[in-house]
């Protein structure tokens, strides 16, 4: 029996158990399993060449896309899901000059069935090509611009190596005729010109042997789209990347296929995969909006990703004994399944295809192989930055790492009532944490891997899949901000000793680390209060409440913004918030530099800043507006027969918690009859 640790370890040889007695999608060319392909093995044609590779077989998939009527399609989904190689198994169908190898390469796969039917025909199309992940990125725009340029020209010299045979002249002619070097765009105008031209001269002229009779135009093949433009467009920089000339070259490229898609024998097809629409939305003046999005679509939802079917027959295939499969399936369970695409019926989630892959090839080998940390898992560094500029997005993460409320599901579920196919990076750039920047970001976050959607209810709530999507969109995030670790540790302190100081000085560590856009400094009290609360609920010795309901001692209501309770304390606090644009830091200065000159100051200085004179209900400075106004209702609130009810035999603890331009927290404690304890400090 394999024992049940993070770490695989199989047989050194394959062994062949009976199959299952219903319809199967591997494949294998020899008696045993010899090998299974990782993701980088992405060439479809040296994949099924080599014998000793098994095969998820995904070609049935090639007539539901061509079924669909939608001249492009976008499917999208996170890294490693074997998005690359869906693309090769679609040039080598549709690929005229692969017609010839239509045997050897399908006739044992699921689409034959459908050639044989006649639902569809291979090679009717010459294939372009482009793959935004192999361009030479640099921090310099313009030289960013170049590399992007340099990519296209490239990809289509390639078309033209592959297809001057059938379209007259020399490779060397074509190239120095129709590649202008200085434009790729012009160039990519010339070839698909050409083959419109091409192709009409070979319809008018009737010859139905002629190897281009069948063919009907270019299908396009654009591997992650967003690849490039990702890079660059952060949550920071996001003007500078707009007028750039690798902004514009993106547009124009985007544009330029759109406009050949006009031509009877141009563009006729097009398939882009990526992670997110985002790139799409914001790099091509107002959307590359023929495309049609497939991405959560039922036709479409098993495109990528492995079902536990396979899995199963797969480890079947492999060890000795049923126990060892089922130990092996019950991590990979817990580890890599749990993705569910299809947002409108319920059905089997399926797994991470590269991570699935690698631990076959580890039981199959017997090598070593962390599943809770697998080769490749690590978050691109641009995902975090854009997830990490919005407190919403940190805000979601850490409430769906709790357990359900019921405590049978490790993660929270999140409800939601719509997404969004298109949005841009300004849609989740709003000032104020309002609706659709709420949907955009759950969007987001559900096309990045950290969210999918609950397999039983798909079309009311998300989910985090397994613990390696946790691991990197979830706690990746937060350790970014200092919340794993030190603030687990000051969360234990406070249920334990009843203080809150440390936690609280996590948390300005978090806000200071994330609320690095417009949006963030506008944060109101109760965002903050309730990020803060959010980050205390894993803790099972705490009872949070928040808009605690409490009567004045003069018989007016009050809503105490939170409260904390464990076995031993009682903590009320008061939470408010001071903007930065209504302190008075300099008319002159930027967001940043007001931010800037606020980290410096120590609690004095804090206290006797004073408010801007667009500010028109504090006075003053700040010193002077808690002694005036917050004062006398925070003492209300402390005297109330609620509270005194509430704390009981408990320690007692209050403590007022003012958020100063989302970059200081300053913490004053009232003592149980309402008065200050010594002078407020500063988390």
């Amino acid at each position: 029996m394999v024992p049940l640790t993070a770490n695989a370890r199989g047989l050194s040889t394959a062994r062949l158990l009976p199959q299952k007695q219903q319809k199967s999608s591997l494949r294998i060319r020899s008696d045993t399993i010899e090998a299974f392909p990782r993701c980088s093995e992405s060439n479809f044609s040296e994949l099924r060449a080599n014998k000793r590779f098994a095969y998820f077989d995904r070609t049935r998939y090639v007539s539901v896309l061509d079924s669909i009527d939608a001249r492009a399609i976008l499917f999208l989904r996170p890294r490693r899901f074997g998005k690359s190689l869906t693309l090769s198994m679609l040039e080598h169908f549709h690929g005229v000059q692969h017609r010839a190898q239509y045997g050897e390469l399908f006739k044992d796969l699921d689409v034959d069935k459908d050639v044989k039917g006649d639902k569809i025909t291979p090679g009717e199309y010459m294939i372009l090509k482009f793959n935004f992940a192999a361009v030479n990125r640099t921090p310099d725009l313009n030289k960013a611009a170049q590399g992007l340029a340099l990519n296209i020209i490239g990809s289509l010299e390639e078309f033209y190596g592959d297809y001057y045979p059938y379209l007259g002249g020399s490779l060397d002619q074509l190239i120095s005729k129709k590649i202008n070097q200085r434009s790729a765009i012009d160039s990519l105008a010339n070839l698909v010109q050409l083959v419109n031209r091409t192709l009409r001269e070979v319809k008018n002229g009737g010859d139905k042997k002629h190897p281009l009779a069948n063919v009907k135009g270019i299908y396009l093949l654009a591997d992650e789209y967003d690849a490039f433009s990702n890079e660059y467009m952060g949550p920071h920089n996001l003007q500078a990347w707009k007028g750039s000339n690798a902004s514009s070259l993106v547009k124009d490229f985007w544009a330029t296929v759109k406009g050949m898609m006009d031509l009877p024998y141009g563009i006729r097809r097009c398939f882009i995969t990526g992670i997110s629409p985002l790139s799409l939305a914001d790099n091509t003046g107002g959307g590359f909006n023929i495309s049609v999005n497939m991405s959560f679509e039922e036709e479409v939802a098993g495109l990528c990703g492995l079902s536990r079917a396979e899995v199963e027959e797969a480890l079947e295939r492999i060890c000795e004994s049923k126990t060892d499969v089922e130990g092996h399936l019950a991590r990979l369970m817990k580890y890599a399944n749990g993705y569910h695409f299809c947002r409108y019926r319920k059905s089997e989630p399926v797994f991470n295809t590269d991570t699935s892959l690698e631990y076959l090839q580890a039981v199959l080998t017997g090598e070593h192989f962390n599943i809770a940390s697998p080769p490749n898992s690590e978050v691109p560094p641009q995902s975090l930055k854009i997830c990490a500029s919005s407190p919403g997005a940190v805000t979601h993460i850490q409430n769906a790492l709790t357990p359900s409320p019921d405590g049978t599901t490790q993660y929270h579920l999140i409800p939601y009532s719509k997404l969004v196919d298109r949005f841009t990076l300004a849609d989740i750039q709003g000032r104020a944490l309002g609706d659709g920047e709420e949907v955009a970001w759950r969007t987001l976050l559900l096309y990045f891997g950290a969210f999918t959607f609950d397999k039983e209810n798909p079309s009311k709530f998300l989910t985090i899949p397994n613990h390696i999507a946790a691991t990197r969109l979830g706690t990746t995030i937060l350790r970014r901000f200092g919340l794993l670790g030190s603030m687990r540790e000051a969360v234990r302190f406070l249920a334990l000793h009843g203080g809150i100081i440390a936690p609280l000085s996590d948390y300005q560590k978090l806000m200071a680390g994330r609320d690095i856009k417009p949006g963030g400094y506008a944060m109101t009290e109760w965002q903050h209060r309730d990020s803060f609360h959010i980050a205390i609920l894993e803790n099972p010795g705490l009872d949070p409440e928040v808009e605690y309901e409490v009567t004045k001692p003069g018989g007016g209501p009050g809503l105490v913004d939170l409260v904390i309770t464990s076995p031993g304390h009682c903590v009320v606090t008061e939470w408010k918030t001071i903007k930065i644009d209504f302190l008075d830091l300099g008319d002159s200065l930027s967001l940043d530099e007001k931010a800037e000159a606020l980290s410096k100051l120590g609690i004095s200085g804090v206290l006797e800043l004073k408010f801007h004179k667009r500010e028109k209900y504090k006075k003053g400075t700040i010193r002077d507006w808690i002694e005036k106004d917050v004062t006398a209702q925070f003492k209300s609130y402390v005297l109330s027969p609620e509270i005194r009810e509430l704390a009981g035999s408990r320690e007692f603890h209050a403590h007022l918690v003012l958020v100063v331009g989302s970059r200081k927290i300053l913490v004053w404690e009232m003592d149980e009859k309402g008065d200050w304890i010594g002078q407020p400090v500063l988390a």
